[in-house]
């Protein structure tokens, strides 16, 4: 409370109690000094929910003796789990439902979104029609604001009767649910008696602090504070009709109707949409706008439902500047030509210094661009030619170096030769055998023994553990198999020797064109009832003189029901024995590196990170590497077994076919950050 009186005064005043608010005080008087600002303690006990809402008598009384009498509106929320609340105070109408509150207010005309947690909620201004578009509702009276509830949620309508615009009435409704998302559709009526041509368009804000963006032909995201104004992009650019704020707190989705056309203006969006001809008498209502303050936090599930898709893509990030290499495909043919060229996504030209380099064999070539905003360049290429060498992984570096702020980017090539992939067969105790090999790395299996990858050698070291040729007990597993085998996590590894099962050579194109050979090892599941039908190639692939061994798996889901969720798993056996000191490296969520000796103790490790495996005797080390946002690793290890264990959801329909996020064994003398085997996860078959 303040005093505005030019002298002190005495304010006295009565509080009522309400049906679910005890005040243990009603009355209460303060003494204030002229413009002295003064707060009371009301202590109350709190029954239940409620909105408390009241219009109180106030008198002051001035040092002369004179009184003045005069009411002034509170209310305040005290709201908790499910809780929906309504109520008005001197500046705003407000709902809530839980944790999450709408406010309308009185004097800018804005709906403003609450959230405890969130970073910067967004705020919807006031609406315009048009054309000529009014700014009449800036200040304009509504006619009336109502509540409703709706489908669990509770809501708030507010009519404007325009001025501008004779006869025409604009209600806007924003619908609050209790998990934080809101809705707001607005309902146009003309009242009159003559058609009239309209335009709708709404304003609404929010920060962008790590926001993702389906832009031109990819999704972009931001993980620092660049980028987090509208101003900084092309709304045209937008190629779906939503985006999705991750911050520091709370994610905020936000999607609109394709109906309207996203406008970016400096910190604001403009939502327009053409209503059209709205004949006499006439209401049009457009579809919703919606808001997730929370109840998303996966960007791509979000998507999903703002699609209305039945499953959800797992669609790759790129950059706002990103570096790109061979059109994002990391392997390249030896001693070829190869462009590089650092992009930037926003409406920002390069302003600056652009260094690249190539690191090979320990030698480093680097190349510089010097670049002025005023030569309006986005981009800066860069052509490299890598050694005519096979076998070693090639780490291109690049720096930005700006006027106001550095960046830097990492990425690998990989050359590939122009030699075969040696293919054969043979036997090994009594057990008919298949074999590739591409001079670095030799694959073998035998799919009568088991429909796993027997054998896995790089560097004249075996990377596989195994029972071969007998099925034994070991540790937690029984049978203990070994090698590397996939199968649904509700099947047992016994239940496969009953399957059908078969081993030949493939070879297969990935989404980059390149020709992958090796071994495909098959399952055609017919024993078990309730996976009767599913059958699945297991693909274990080389390039020419590439150190990499890459396993994907193509299934065919014919079942007759429908796979939600089915766990799937991807088991790896690895040779890791005590004697040989080994060890697995990778990074926690803070990038922090973290190191376990392995064959000594048990241990268990999940990170959301590549994983690095090596022994003291081998100079070179083996870095699994797969999309982590399409699954999940786990590495468990005593002093028997090394188990690295792939597991992934699915979500198929009798009749899909798919093929799984490749996983990559990279064999290398270095460890290779993640963040520069991007284009290698993103790889697809």
């Amino acid at each position: 409370m303040q005093n505005n009186f030019p002298e002190t005064a005495s304010f006295s005043l009565e509080l009522p109690n309400s049906p679910f608010l005890t005040l243990d005080q009603t009355s209460y008087a303060v003494t204030a000094k002229a413009k002295e600002r003064v707060s009371l303690a009301i202590p109350y006990r709190l029954g239940d929910f409620g909105f408390y809402e009241a219009t109180i008598p106030i008198t002051a009384t001035l040092e002369g003796g004179r009184s003045v009498a005069f009411r002034k509106k509170v209310g305040a929320a005290f709201t908790g789990l499910g809780a929906r609340l309504r109520g008005e105070t001197e500046t705003s109408w407000m709902i809530y439902n839980g944790k999450y509150a709408v406010a309308f207010d009185k004097e800018e005309h804005e709906i403003l979104l609450h959230n405890a947690s969130s970073d910067t909620p967004p705020t919807f201004y006031y609406p315009r029609i048009g054309k000529p578009y009014s700014s009449e509702f800036s200040k304009k009276e509504p006619e009336s604001v109502t509540y409703f509830e709706k489908h669990g949620g509770i809501g708030l309508t507010v009519t404007y009767r325009s001025g501008d615009f004779a006869g025409i009435l604009l209600a806007i409704h924003t619908l609050l649910y209790g998990d934080g998302t809101v809705e707001q559709w607005h309902e146009m009526t003309n009242t009159g008696d003559v058609p009239r041509e309209l335009s709708f368009t709404l304003a609404l804000s929010t920060g962008l602090y790590r926001v993702i963006l389906p832009y031109e032909d990819g999704f972009i995201e931001t993980n620092d504070s660049q980028g987090s104004s509208f101003e900084y992009w092309e709304s045209s650019n937008l190629a779906e009709n939503w985006l999705f704020v991750r911050g520091d707190a709370t994610p905020c989705g936000i999607s609109w109707p394709v109906e309207f056309s996203p406008i970016f203006e400096g910190w604001r969006m403009q939502l327009e949409c053409e209503v059209g001809l709205l004949a006499a008498q006439e209401t049009r209502t457009t579809k919703p706008l919606l808001i997730s303050m929370g109840s998303f936090t996966d960007w791509r599930e979000f998507r999903a439902h703002t699609l209305q898709m039945n499953t959800v893509e797992n669609k790759p990030l790129y950059r706002h500047q990103e570096l790109i290499i061979n059109e994002r495909n990391p392997f390249v043919s030896a001693n070829a030509e190869v462009e590089a060229t650092l992009k930037d996504y926003k409406l920002q030209y390069l302003d600056g210094e652009v260094a690249l380099g190539i690191k090979t064999n320990g030698s480093a070539h680097e190349q510089t661009h010097d670049l002025s905003s005023d030569d309006e360049e986005t981009s800066a290429s860069f052509t490299l030619t890598p050694p005519a060498s096979t076998g070693d992984i090639q780490l291109v570096t690049a720096s930005f170096n700006q006027r106001t702020i550095s960046a830097q980017f990492t990425d690998v090539i990989i050359p590939v030769g122009p030699d075969q992939i040696e293919k054969g067969d043979g036997s090994r105790d009594g057990f008919a055998t298949l074999f590739a090999d591409n001079g670095l790395i030799r694959l073998e299996a035998a799919p009568n023994f088991f429909p796993s990858l027997l054998s896995l050698t790089a560097g004249n070291k075996e990377w596989l553990d195994r029972s071969f040729p007998e099925l034994v007990a070991k540790s937690w597993w029984n049978p203990y198999v070994g090698g590397i085998f996939n199968l649904p996590a509700e099947l047992h590894a016994r239940s496969l020797m009953k399957e059908k099962r078969s081993g030949s050579f493939a070879t297969l194109h990935d989404t980059k064109g390149n020709l992958w050979e090796g071994i495909k090892i098959s399952v055609d599941v017919a024993e078990q009832e309730e996976f009767t039908g599913l059958s699945y190639d297991q693909y274990f692939l080389l390039l020419p003189g590439a150190p990499v061994l890459c396993h994907t798996v193509a299934i065919r889901q014919q079942t007759g029901v429908y796979f939600h969720q089915e766990e799937w798993n991807t088991n790896i056996f690895l040779a890791m024995p005590n004697t040989a000191g080994s060890w697995v490296q990778t990074h926690n969520a803070s990038n922090e590196p973290v190191h376990a000796a392995i064959g000594h103790e048990e241990g268990f490790i999940a990170e959301s990170s590549s994983l690095l495996f090596g022994t003291t005797d081998s100079v070179r080390k083996m870095q699994v590497v797969t999309d982590l946002t399409a699954a999940e690793m786990e590495v468990y290890f005593n002093k028997e077994v090394t188990n690295l264990s792939i597991s992934r959801e699915l979500d198929l329909a009798h009749g899909d076919k798919t093929f799984l996020s490749p996983v990559f064994f990279v064999f290398t003398e270095e460890a290779i950050a993640d963040n520069a085997l991007h284009a290698l996860r993103q790889l697809r078959f």
